[in-house]
């Protein structure tokens, strides 16, 4: 009883926490911080479900994947979702997906630490880099190297503390041989995937950090490609799939030829779709082919998890160049509003709750937004990702069986 109240106290307070911090700035929009359905509520609903199943001990596990550009590579806004959904049942399991955004020169979340050797190549799924082969992370480390090495620590501030499973996407390449160094502490055992793109180790101990080798033994015409990896423990927890590509639009997914394959690999329980900005920064946008490309993405997160929960959210309010209002956001999330009517997905409609059009300018002089006028800064993802947690934990405490949280 004891730690139900403490539980209790604790998701009180950071709710109540982010309010007091919003409740600062009068030009947020509180009231519209609410979950809406355009149309059928019923996928939401079975979400809900599974995490009351969860909280009651009945499965081990949901998951939930969120895709973006930069504001999610950045990682501080999935993380506080993250950190959110483990704190409503107290869980200290699930899991996490990491990727080495240090080891090919690009930023990544602050919840972990990537490191490795050897001489690695990025490709991303934006036209200046893209190339064969990508997944569902929408990024890949490559190299030709006879050997490298690749690895992570988890940081203490991540939602999860240690793992005993790992999923390692690459793309099998016969010419190299992966292993875990010989001075690695713990037992382990592996078993490969090739057909879904996957190794995936069971660890006999719980472990924080991991290296991987990679050595050339043939003639490496084509590189070892490196796709991400999937962290969990035994724990029951929330695994939360955090993926963002600085400049990922809602094309960018599509053009990942295994990302249909390494969805299934994952299953979530529920997805959140927060792209869209870039798409708005293109002059010649045509607004029909960005409803039927987020259309494709939901028929893709359908197909291989056919009762998965879609939520969105509205882009951001952003300026273009720096300077100029850029009013196409409100047709791209017009668009949103009917791409989730169609597909029975919620929407957290991010940009009202801003403040509307020309909004970034005023979280940006509040010390919330960068100067470019189109990112935030830590306290401002925080903010974002407390509100928005906020009106999903509203909506779920209104339909599940834990009332009293």
């Amino acid at each position: 009883m004891k730690r139900i109240l403490l539980l209790i106290f604790f998701i009180n307070t950071v709710i109540t926490g982010f309010a007091q911090q919003g409740n600062t700035y009068a030009f947020i929009k509180y009231d519209t911080s609410r979950l809406v359905f355009p149309g059928d509520s019923a996928a939401m609903l079975n979400f809900y479900n599974k995490l009351d199943a969860l909280r009651d001990g009945e499965i081990d596990k949901v998951v939930v994947a969120h895709f973006g550009g930069s504001h999610i590579q950045a990682g501080v806004w999935s993380e506080t979702l993250a950190d959110s959904f483990q704190a409503v049942g107290g869980f200290v399991g699930g899991g996490a997906y990491l990727f080495p955004y240090r080891l090919v020169k690009t930023n990544g979340p602050p919840f972990y630490k990537s490191h490795g050797t050897g001489t690695w190549t990025r490709c991303r799924a934006v036209p200046s880099e893209m190339c064969e082969g990508l997944g569902m992370s929408g990024m890949s480390a490559t190299t030709f190297d006879s050997t490298a090495t690749f690895g992570f620590t988890l940081r203490p501030n991540n939602h999860i503390k240690s793992f005993h499973y790992i999923k390692l996407y690459f793309n099998f390449n016969p010419d190299y041989v992966l292993s875990i160094p010989e001075s690695f502490p713990t037992g382990f055992q592996r078993r490969d995937f090739p057909e879904e793109g996957y190794a995936q180790f069971h660890f006999d101990a719980p472990i924080d950090s991991i290296t991987f080798q990679v050595d050339r033994i043939g003639n490496a015409g084509t590189p070892f490609v490196f796709r991400g990896w999937i962290v969990e423990n035994e724990n029951p927890g929330v695994a939360y799939i955090s993926i963002g590509v600085n400049g990922a639009s809602t094309n960018s997914y599509l053009q990942c030829t295994e990302f249909t394959n390494e969805m299934a690999s994952v299953k979530p329980d529920l997805v959140i779709f927060s792209i869209g900005v870039n798409d708005a920064q293109d002059a010649d946008i045509v607004y029909a082919d960005f409803f039927a490309r987020y259309d494709s993405l939901c028929a893709i997160v359908r197909s291989v998890s056919p009762d998965c929960a879609i939520l969105f959210t509205t882009i951001s309010d952003n300026y273009i160049r720096k300077k100029t209002k850029n009013t196409r956001s409100t047709k791209i999330n017009a668009q949103i509003m009917e791409v989730a009517a169609k597909n029975g997905a919620a929407v957290w409609d991010m940009y009202t709750v801003m403040g509307g059009l020309g909004s970034i300018d005023k979280w940006y002089r509040s010390g919330l937004a960068s100067s470019d006028r189109i990112h935030f800064n830590n306290t401002g993802y925080k903010l974002i990702g407390g509100m928005m947690f906020e009106a999903i934990h509203e909506h779920y405490n209104a339909h599940s069986t834990h009332h009293s949280n």
